[in-house]
């Protein structure tokens, strides 16, 4: 049985019109580039600011590990 690890962050860059950001994890480690595509609920990305709390999975890609299954927490920013 395969385990997927959840992390948590924030959005620590969001281009809405292009449809992407970035996630810094709550580690402080490298952000990671999301696509809306990523999102568990496209409604989410209606809702996405700076510094929102969210949990998400990490994949390889080809420009580097991402962010997917990304899920909006209930709560406040920064």
């Amino acid at each position: 049985m395969t385990t997927t690890t959840v992390f948590t962050g924030r959005i620590s860059r969001l281009e809405v019109s292009k449809g992407f950001g970035f996630v810094t994890p709550d580690d402080r480690g490298r952000a990671l580039f999301f696509h809306i595509s990523g999102l568990q609920n496209w409604s989410d990305f209606e809702r996405l600011f700076l510094g929102a709390a969210v949990e998400y999975t990490v994949v390889p890609a080809d420009k580097g590990p991402r962010a997917e299954g990304i899920r909006l927490l209930d709560g406040d920013g920064w």
